[in-house]
């Protein structure tokens, strides 16, 4: 094995080393005889740490579901209305979509499988996309006096609308250019949310 990873830092190394392979070439291309080359160390070192390819892609979708979270956190703190927070995280979780198509169809495979399901963590607010997704929608309907009775309807409707509009645009269903694909996903996020707050 290479003498410079120890413990928890080749853990690391091969999560970080899988999430850009995932990134560039998507998941049907990831081996962990590929990893372990790239890496610089033979493929029993990382079996060590993981027992097969599943478990350490879903340590990625696990990076890749934290990295989501950040980024609609970061736009939820960027504006003051609850309204506009809405659709800025919606904005945000279709960019997402965009700039890691590969990664986010990983997440998405991976959620329910038992290699995701089976890790030992709890799922932390911070981290939770649709945790943010609850956050906010409860927040617009206090905001708007709106009943809270039918929020778990009106908060799946608006993440259906959005990641079905995301997986589209991944699959290029809509416009190619970027600032109509900004425009379409802005408009589809407002619109959803203007007609689920009227649920």
């Amino acid at each position: 094995m290479n003498e410079k990873y120890h413990h928890g830092d080749l853990f690391a190394a091969v999560i970080e080393q899988a999430f850009e392979i995932i990134e560039a070439d998507g998941y049907a291309s990831f081996s962990i005889r590929s990893l372990a080359r790239q890496i610089g160390v033979d493929s029993a070192a990382i079996y060590r740490h993981f027992k097969s390819k599943e478990t350490v892609a879903a340590q990625v979708a696990k990076k890749g579901f934290a990295t989501l979270a950040q980024d609609m956190q970061d736009n939820l703190n960027a504006h003051t209305d609850a309204t506009e927070k809405m659709v800025a995280i919606g904005v945000c979780y279709i960019d997402f979509a965009i700039a890691h198509p590969n990664l986010f169809e990983l997440m998405f495979n991976m959620v329910n499988s038992p290699h995701y399901r089976n890790m030992d963590c709890e799922e932390d607010p911070n981290q939770s996309p649709s945790l943010i997704f609850s956050a906010a929608w409860h927040g617009l309907l206090k905001q708007q006096s709106q009943p809270q009775a039918t929020a778990a309807t009106g908060q799946f409707s608006l993440w259906s609308a959005v990641h079905g509009c995301a997986m589209l645009l991944i699959q290029g269903h809509g416009p190619q250019e970027a600032d109509l694909i900004k425009q379409y996903s802005e408009t589809v996020c407002r619109n959803m949310v203007r007609g689920c707050l009227a649920l």
